[in-house]
């Protein structure tokens, strides 16, 4: 008897703490919305002028000017491991 109403009193805080984070996140959608001014006639308005600028500037690539990237690419790929390494590093200290 005991068991059964536990999993019960269980099972409403679960139901409960769903329904406050759905709540905050719908809370937190709507204030975002409001706080940027979003508009969405002019959010739609403004997709085929992204597209014309993403397939006329950024395809095909230029890549004349290759010997200047490589090198940044190369730090940056370098960067995203060593951070990785250091989180996961940290990760398991703070975890222990």
């Amino acid at each position: 008897m005991y068991n059964d109403t536990a999993a019960l009193s269980l099972r409403k805080q679960k139901k409960a703490k769903r329904l406050t984070n759905l709540a905050l996140l719908a809370a937190a959608l709507v204030f975002s919305i409001w706080y940027i001014d979003f508009n969405l006639i002019e959010f739609l308005t403004g997709i085929p002028i992204f597209l014309t600028f993403l397939f006329t500037d950024f395809l095909p690539p230029n890549l004349d000017n290759m010997d200047s990237y490589i090198r940044p690419v190369l730090d940056t790929l370098i960067f995203s491991v060593v951070a990785s390494c250091i989180s996961s590093v940290l990760g398991l200290i703070i975890a222990f």
